[in-house]
């Protein structure tokens, strides 16, 4: 898996695309629709990603589909799965990005992903404090979230009690993050 996220990220270098131009590219041209996340997680090597993915994105950076399918399958095969890594602490946080990757990570704790985990988290937060569909539109990188739903959401999934100095490193960590996106960053 690391040898086709290293080729992809290699391809990337060469071509000069960011994941976005990526992302316009495929739906200019191509005539799929990609989110330039999808891109994004396709070269980090965490996880196998899509065949379809992998295939999208050779061809919007010019590379070779077949060497790129046998890569994908040598990764599949060889069935490497890795442990998610552990969530990133809240005073390395300084991109919305930095924030998604470790609300990711606090989820994979909860044991169980995706519609199950939202469910029991909404569940657990209270009657309007965490909704499922804002926390999916959150987790899925089309929305940052609200300093409310951030701090929610780590008290449920990482145990951090509100007021508490992990809740204040919290709170300055999506702050930092708010500016990253407005462009305001120091």
């Amino acid at each position: 898996m690391e040898t086709l996220a290293q080729w992809l990220r290699s391809l990337r270098g060469r071509s000069g695309q960011s994941y976005r131009r990526m992302a316009h590219y495929a739906t200019a041209n191509l005539h799929q629709q990609v989110p330039y996340l999808r891109f994004f997680h396709a070269d980090r090597g965490e996880r196998l990603p899509a065949w379809s993915t992998v295939r999208v994105y050779v061809r919007v950076c010019g590379g070779d589909e077949q060497h790129a399918y046998r890569l994908w399958k040598q990764a599949a095969s060889a069935g490497e799965h890795r442990p998610s890594p552990p969530p990133l602490k809240p005073e390395f946080i300084r991109r919305p990005l930095d924030l998604l990757d470790a609300m990711r990570a606090m989820r994979g704790t909860r044991g169980e992903p995706g519609y199950r985990t939202l469910r029991e988290l909404e569940l657990l937060a209270g009657p309007g404090r965490l909704p499922r569909s804002t926390l999916g539109a959150v987790l899925s990188g089309r929305r940052m979230p609200s300093k409310d739903l951030l701090l929610t959401f780590v008290g449920l999934t990482a145990g951090v009690s509100p007021g508490s100095h992990k809740s204040l490193l919290w709170e300055e960590a999506w702050e930092r993050a708010d500016r990253y996106r407005r462009g305001s960053a120091s």
